[in-house]
């Protein structure tokens, strides 16, 4: 009999296997339990039920599937738990990686509880804490409420599931941060239960296409931006140490002899410290011989020296994803991103010295941005435009702001500073906010602005990456125009 069997239910990303299986094996074996990981989101994307109708319910159940897709889907999902039971584990533990993994986790939970009602359901990932409704209690809270759980692991589970298979913890498990001894502890994940042949990058601009394998180096972020969410769920950035990452990383090349690498981090140099130590390790082992890429944040020359980039390219970083969000200094200064457009440029042309591409993530309609202010965001993305010659850069535009649960700008004192509203009949994660101090920021105002920068960045060839997702950001926001 296992333990646990870990399952990751449908979230549509199938670039890389999942590290929340991967590590969470790694630590129930480390503690002397059996596990599995079952990965169906990549039998979802694979098989004939994720038709374009349900991948949209899935992601908003206000919409209407074919009934002939949703009995499929539904059939499916039968099928799934008939094979998870099968496994006879003791507690089986769900994903819940996004808020938009949080119907088919309803969905898989039902089934599972139907054809057995005692077994035992244990939830985890961040989506279990997002809200149902604006005014709504946390997702995970009605699901638990109702009975047809038996706990939830809110946070990080690395530790706490082996207390709740050790039988010394239960319920709604609100988990404490993890120390950056306890990080240094984690065994190195094992991929071993996933088929790594089905998984694919989908992101060919920035490395040869392939599997990529995730890498954490970190938890939570240096930076407190006013529209993520990241510090909600992990409040301090907390660093492994850097030469045990780049020993993680050279142990999976090793073992599973896949040579790129995807760091899930908030960013790869919050600690320049640790970002060094593992870009030495790894130069010091396999030197020009993997791939790696991660989230970046910019900074001045006397922090990240010229030596830095030269680093970075040997180690194997091919990409950086950065977000530089919008070309306003006085915008960003509100966003509290702590960086000038000096650091922009010096930063851009570092990395563009050592052939290492970037990704720049730019979206629009910020509650304070102006006409002026998106105007240099337009400027600023003409200025690098040279470097998409060289196939340096590429921008993704990720569409028109939107009011996050869980944010800094969603909190009484962020909401009142910018005098925004929602409607009552509105989710979180909307376009459809208001604001009683910038009234000329419209919805309508906000989309233009992202048709326009769209429209630019495709002229000047900076979109050659992500262009399925970049339509459907375009198009979900025609639509709720339409609506609007």
């Amino acid at each position: 009999m296992l333990d646990i069997v870990i399952v990751n239910v449908p979230y549509m990303f199938t670039n890389n296997p999942p590290v929340a299986g991967a590590v969470l094996r790694a630590c129930v074996e480390k503690a002397g339990f059996t596990a599995e990981a079952l990965d169906y989101n990549i039998d979802f994307v694979n098989s004939n039920v994720s038709t374009d109708d349900i991948i949209v319910w899935l992601q908003n159940e206000s919409s209407s599937p074919l009934v002939e897709n949703y009995v499929a889907f539904k059939s499916w999902v039968k099928e799934c738990a008939k094979d998870i039971l099968s496994r006879n584990a003791r507690w089986i533990g769900i994903s819940v990686f996004t808020k938009d993994s949080q119907l088919a986790a309803e969905e898989f939970i039902i089934a599972l509880k139907d054809l057995d009602p005692d077994c035992r359901i244990v939830l985890g990932g961040t989506g279990q804490e997002d809200r149902r409704s604006q005014w709504g209690e946390r997702w995970v809270d009605l699901i638990y409420d109702s009975g047809i759980i038996d706990a939830s692991i809110l946070k990080e589970g690395e530790v706490e599931i082996v207390k709740l298979l050790k039988g010394e913890s239960a319920g709604l498990i609100d988990s404490t941060q993890l120390t950056v001894d306890q990080l240094n502890n984690i065994p190195t994940p094992n991929f071993d239960d996933y088929n790594l042949d089905l998984y694919g990058a989908i992101d060919s601009f920035s490395i040869t296409e392939g599997i990529s394998i995730p890498i954490t180096g970190s938890k939570g972020c240096v930076r407190k931006c006013t529209f993520c969410n990241v510090g909600a769920f992990w409040p301090s950035f907390r660093q492994r140490n850097g030469t045990g990452i780049g020993k993680e990383i050279v142990d999976l090349y090793h073992k599973y002899g896949i040579d790129n690498f995807k760091f899930t981090d908030s960013l790869i140099n919050g600690s320049l410290k640790h970002f060094r130590l593992c870009n030495e390790y790894i130069t010091a082992h396999i030197p020009n011989t993997i791939s790696y890429k991660g989230q970046f944040i910019f900074r001045p020359a006397n922090q990240m020296p010229d030596r830095d980039y030269d680093l970075m390219r040997t180690a194997g970083c091919k990409l950086v994803q950065i977000g530089v969000e919008s070309g306003s200094e006085r915008v960003r200064e509100h966003m509290r991103k702590k960086f000038s457009n000096e650091d922009i440029e010096r930063t851009a042309y570092a990395l563009a010295e050592q052939n290492i591409k970037q990704q720049w993530f730019i979206f629009v309609g910020y509650p304070t941005e102006t006409e002026s202010d998106f105007e240099q965001t337009l400027a600023m993305i003409e200025k690098y435009a040279h470097l998409a010659k060289k196939r340096l850069l590429n921008i993704i535009p990720t569409g028109v702001y939107l009011m996050l649960d869980n944010t800094p700008s969603a909190s009484p004192e962020g909401m009142s500073d910018m005098g925004l509203y929602i409607d009552e009949s509105q989710a979180w994660q909307t376009y459809h906010w208001q604001s009683t101090k910038y009234t000329e920021n419209t919805f309508q105002v906000r989309a233009d602005r992202l048709f326009r920068l769209v429209a630019l960045c495709r002229k000047l060839g900076l979109i050659t990456e992500f262009e399925d997702m970049i339509e459907h950001h375009v198009n979900l926001v025609e639509r709720e125009l339409a609506n609007a």
